[in-house]
């Protein structure tokens, strides 16, 4: 699905207590507590739950569930293969999680419907083909929101860090074989992948307040907006002005914008001598094949959501 990891805070949840007044133990949770001391001074009591191979991860502060930290694909399915591709798997998987956390936790009112505080997402789709398809046009890439390029991981991962957002591509089909689930007969897949969190999740979501919920359109529409940042005509700009004028006129043309019925070109060479536009005319047909090259908003058309590629 859109989303895979989250970190939520289940709303109104408490700490379950055995007849010692000691945090209960559940079959296949491990639990760990702990005061936040500082400085020496005894601060405030702390429970950390893990459910398996930290497939859920639980903090409790002072008797109260801060923060939980799932993959929700796994979760539902047990691999991670799967996607979520619905609005009825997100609701069967935090369905799910609720009667997980029912184990360890109690809500506070019973009679009420469980809410959720999204804190963190992770957006993600899979793809068929080799990473090295991938590979190759994520090289030169920038993102809008990250300065440094993406940093290659591995040979099979390439990675743009920002302040609380990240975008990553890398090889599925080799994590799956690496976690057990897939065969030689495994074809190749590459995942596209954002986390949101903090001012960056409000931002993408347009919300002032609290992400309490999540549709597998709005997810949808918010990976696609990650990823329509990544563009190959970006990463071409220099400190060279000639660059970045030649880049706006391709744009231009590209987008059928003409101000006034003239080209952007023609607009920008008048009255300038032949040598200048000869300068422009060459720059814009040297980066001309980057920019036909890839456009990343086709890997989500707006009109329609490309098919599921799972285990």
């Amino acid at each position: 699905m859109p989303f895979d990891r989250v970190k939520v805070e289940p709303v109104g949840r408490s700490t379950r207590y055995d007849d010692k007044d000691q945090p209960v133990s559940a079959d296949g949770w491990t639990c760990r507590s702990y005061s936040q001391n500082k400085d020496g001074v005894p601060g405030l009591p702390v429970v950390i739950y893990i459910f398996g191979d930290n497939l859920i991860r639980v903090m409790m502060i002072c008797g109260t569930i801060t923060s939980v930290e799932v993959n929700l694909a796994l979760l539902l399915f047990g691999d991670h293969g799967h996607l979520l591709k619905s609005d009825a798997e997100i609701i069967a998987a935090l369905a799910l999680l609720e009667e997980m956390l029912d184990q360890i936790s109690i809500k506070r009112n019973p009679a009420t419907k469980q809410t959720w505080i999204f804190k963190s997402i992770e957006l993600g789709w899979n793809f068929p083909g080799p990473f090295s398809f991938f590979e190759a046009r994520v090289a030169p890439a920038r993102h809008r929101w990250v300065r440094r390029p993406a940093q290659l991981t591995r040979g099979q991962a390439f990675k743009f860090d920002g302040e609380n957002f990240a975008l990553k591509f890398y090889d599925k089909g080799r994590l799956l074989k690496r976690c057990g689930e897939g065969g030689s007969s495994t074809a190749p897949m590459t995942r596209v992948e954002v986390v949101l969190k903090g001012k960056k999740l409000r931002e993408v979501t347009g919300l002032n307040g609290p992400v309490e919920t999540i549709s597998f359109a709005d997810a949808c529409s918010w990976l696609r907006h990650c990823v329509e940042l990544l563009d190959v005509p970006d990463a071409v700009k220099t400190a060279g002005e000639v660059d970045r004028l030649a880049e706006l006129c391709l744009l231009a043309d590209r987008d059928r914008y003409f101000p006034n019925g003239r080209r952007v070109f023609d607009l920008l060479t008048d009255g300038a001598c032949a040598k200048s536009a000869y300068r422009l005319r060459k720059r814009m047909a040297a980066l001309q094949p980057m920019l036909d090259q890839w456009k990343w908003s086709n890997l989500f058309p707006a009109n329609s959501w490309p098919p599921p590629h799972e285990l």
